[in-house]
């Protein structure tokens, strides 16, 4: 005799292994491209503006709308996804659209007000975040912060499109379109900061994420609902009661867009600039090793969250772990060795000068160490979100974001400008450690055969770093470096892995069979 009310869907039986496989692989394909595109507006940036002042002003104009619309894309998903899913589990498919069209008129009103109010106290706002630019510097960032506070709205617009499409098993379209945005962003910087110079760079940066919200927006329009429909929903409610303490959490854990502006401004000119052009080629490359797993993984771990099946959901935190590392192991130390090369292939040029090289490349070394907590942490943050931890999440988010500004203002008296990148690397390792020490218990999930098995995939991206630092110590030319160190380390690194860690090269090759066969 079955307990599942009359008219209540039964549960979702868990989704097979070849099911993910070409979504994960569709996703992290997509996102290569992304951020290749992105890639190329910071080259396009760098050759045309350097670390110039002006690109200062930019980026500090640019610092309250990235702020705000980081806090938004981190959270929207998280909490929107397991609420949309749990509700179509509970009362269907329809309930479920009118739940998540509730959710996106609460959401983009409350920013649309916000940016509002933001866009004409920008100039107040700068004082703030950017204390140390000169006047005429200050003047140009408000006025390009007028043209960007915008993003933010379409920003929010289609994160949360793309949460409802998530939720619903739909994962390519959602990734094409910041694709799109981003080429169409590139083309407008290309043909429009050469002429009008750093407002035509503020300028694409707008347009692109306003088509980029209408390509995305039709989702957001499946229905209307008045105020009184969407706050009798229970989805809504629900959501809302989830979401205000991690947007509280959100805004100190993404302290640290604010943080290097501010204290970048402090610095000598070009010193926001240059901590950017180092951090800008981490994220991307944190985000690109685990979106694809961390993003097709995260519906089926909330369905396992909500029937409380914590021995699956374990096991799914230790194949995401354990595959992930193969990637991140050899993109740290590899990355290391390599960052000169990095910077000289990819800025050198323009008005980007041969000192600008060495200081953002002695920056990006730095910042390579972060990769595996912020890659990692796209992981457990996901599996946070699904057991719906929001208070203890923002319990040590509120601790971290504190302690973060302590310890970076300390480290920049003594440091510079790498006291910034060392007190991002302190917080996001902080960051991961405490998710693991919270996940561990609700679960009862051991690290032992993680640990094992991350100790020997570092073994072989030891061995390919020590190569990669042989042969870059023999050849001057950027490009050259980046592309026989970089093919020798992998080489080593791929026959390595395959003698100390066989058990997870097999699930590689398992996965990669999987793919063949479902395509």
């Amino acid at each position: 005799m079955s307990n599942v009310e009359p008219g209540i869907p039964a549960p979702v039986s868990p989704l097979s292994t070849s099911s993910l496989i070409r979504p994960i692989v569709g996703v992290t394909v997509v996102t290569v491209g992304v951020h290749l595109s992105m890639l190329l507006n910071r080259v396009a940036m760098a050759r045309l503006f350097g670390a110039s002042l002006d690109l200062d002003a930019y980026l500090a104009a640019l610092a309250l709308p990235q702020y705000v619309t980081a806090v938004v894309i981190g959270v929207l998903p998280q909490v929107c996804v397991p609420v949309i899913v749990m509700t179509a589990h509970r009362h269907g498919r329809s309930e479920a659209l009118r739940v998540s069209q509730g959710i996106a008129n609460v959401v983009l009103t409350a920013t649309v007000l916000l940016t509002i109010v933001c866009a004409f106290g920008s100039s107040f706002l700068l004082h703030i975040t950017a204390p140390g630019l000169p006047p005429p510097a200050h003047a140009v960032a408000a006025r390009m912060a007028f043209i960007l506070w915008p993003t933010v709205v379409a920003a929010a617009a289609v994160a949360m499109a793309a949460s409802i499409e998530n939720a619903e098993s739909r994962f390519l379209w959602p990734a094409v379109v910041p694709l799109i945005g981003g080429l169409l962003n590139l083309t407008l910087l290309l043909v429009l900061a050469p002429t009008y110079g750093i407002s035509g760079m503020a300028a694409a940066t707008c347009i692109s994420a306003v088509v980029q919200m209408l390509l995305l927006g039709r989702v957001l329009t499946r229905g209307s609902l008045g105020l009184r429909g969407v706050l009798g929903l229970e989805g809504v409610r629900e959501a809302l009661t989830l979401l205000w303490p991690l947007l509280l959490s959100g805004v100190s854990v993404r302290l640290s867009i604010v943080a290097e502006r501010y204290f970048g401004s402090r610095l000598q000119q070009g010193s926001i600039s240059e901590i950017s052009y180092a951090s800008s080629l981490i994220g991307p490359l944190a985000v690109l090793l685990s979106v694809g797993v961390a993003t097709v993984l995260f519906p089926r771990m909330a369905r396992q969250a909500a029937q409380a099946d914590f021995q699956a959901l374990g096991a799914s935190l230790s194949t995401a772990i354990r595959t992930l590392w193969i990637l991140i192991a050899p993109a740290i130390l590899v990355g290391v060795c390599l960052a000169r090369s990095i910077v000289m292939a990819l800025f050198q040029g323009g008005r980007f000068t041969t000192i600008e090289v060495e200081h953002v490349s002695s920056l990006l070394q730095i910042y390579f160490v972060a990769v595996a907590a912020t890659s990692l942490g796209l992981v457990t943050g996901r599996v946070l979100y699904a057991l719906r931890a929001t208070v203890i999440l923002s319990v040590l988010g509120a601790i971290e974001g504190v302690t973060y500004l302590l310890y970076t203002a300390l480290l920049v008296t003594k440091l510079g400008a790498a006291g910034v990148a060392w007190g991002f690397v302190v917080c996001v390792t902080t960051s991961f450690a405490l998710h693991l020490l919270v996940i561990a218990p609700r679960i009862g999930w051991r690290p032992g055969p993680v640990v094992w098995s991350v100790a020997r995939t570092t073994i072989a991206a030891l061995l390919a770093a020590g190569i990669t630092l042989l042969i870059t110590a023999r050849i001057q030319a950027g490009w050259m470096q980046l592309l026989v160190a970089g093919s020798a380390a992998m080489a080593a690194y791929v026959g390595t892995l395959l003698v100390v860690n066989r058990p997870d090269t097999r699930l590689i090759l398992a996965a990669a069979r999987e793919l063949r066969a479902t395509s």
